[in-house]
């Protein structure tokens, strides 16, 4: 279920670069107003007492399996060695 939840954000960020494009926003105005939305949703769906459906899911967004030292090895050679 984590392995699925990080593909499908990872499959939201790309398919984010070229709408971004398109409407002639920063990249990183767009992903950052749908990381907002993404966490919103997920603590929505998460504490919710209307439904447990998507409580594994939204989980994996609220607490994510990660620690500082993983998200530095993703992250941060994106973010050094993209384009200008």
């Amino acid at each position: 279920m984590i392995t699925g939840a990080f593909a499908l954000l990872l499959i939201t960020i790309s398919l984010l670069q070229p709408l971004a494009r398109r409407l002639g926003i920063a990249p990183s105005v767009l992903l950052a107003m749908v990381g907002t939305m993404i966490g919103i949703l997920a603590t929505y769906l998460l504490y919710t007492p209307r439904t447990d459906v998507f409580n594994t899911i939204a989980n994996v967004f609220v607490n994510p399996p990660l620690d500082s030292e993983m998200i530095l090895y993703i992250f941060l050679p994106i973010l050094l060695f993209r384009p200008p």
